[in-house]
């Protein structure tokens, strides 16, 4: 069966915007930023998805754009162009879509702001009872503020930031459980930093009741 609207992508509009109080500043709306999402299938294996955000601060940019696959054999997930790398719980996650009103500063210090990424990653679903992910990539770089790289200059493989993340679910109860995970991003050589290595760990866990 077909419908008319089957090869047309799913589309949301996203806006970001605060109101700010200050005293002696004077108040402020502020746009923070307005993002449009489209998503679809490409084929039966694979989707594609792409995230086009805007504000009045930062102009124009593509944060996410990329190649998802739905269908590969043994568990196995890749993933492909730019995307938000699987780096801890919450630098993956939009700002709209944080659970708090500003990101914080932990991740804008060590993962320089969202953990935007140009690479790819393969992701593997142990086949055992217990939930367990792995996933493990290469990029240019990650953090969307990051600018100590750039996108746009080839560089040796040495110079690329390789990760590796594994992720499990346990449940405790009907009511209670946790989600832990561990994170690495290295990268064998950093020129701004006179080519010295590079190493970033985190570990991440959330109790939900």
């Amino acid at each position: 069966k077909t419908f008319p609207s089957q090869f047309n992508p799913a589309i949301a509009l996203v806006i970001d915007t605060d109101f700010s109080y200050r005293q002696h500043e004077g108040n402020n709306f502020d746009l923070r930023s307005a993002e449009l999402d489209l998503s679809a299938s490409v084929d039966p294996f694979a989707r594609g998805y792409a995230v086009f955000s805007g504000s009045s601060d930062n102009g124009f940019s593509v944060e996410e754009a990329a190649i998802v696959t739905t269908s590969l054999p043994y568990n196995l997930t890749v993933k492909g162009g730019r995307f938000f790398a699987d780096f801890g719980r919450l630098s993956k996650f939009h700002d709209h879509d944080l659970p708090f009103v500003n990101r914080p500063g932990v991740l804008d210090r060590f993962v320089d702001g969202e953990s935007q990424a140009n690479g790819f990653e393969v992701s593997y679903l142990l086949p055992i009872e217990q939930y367990v992910n792995l996933t493990a990539g290469m990029y240019n770089k990650i953090g969307a503020e990051n600018e100590r790289v750039s996108n746009n200059v080839p560089r040796d493989l040495g110079e690329f930031t390789y990760r590796v993340r594994a992720s499990t679910f346990i449940s405790l109860s009907d009511a209670h459980s946790i989600d832990i995970g561990a994170s690495l991003a290295y990268t064998p050589k950093v020129k701004v930093d006179q080519n010295q290595e590079s190493y970033l760990a985190g570990i991440d866990i959330t109790y939900r009741y």
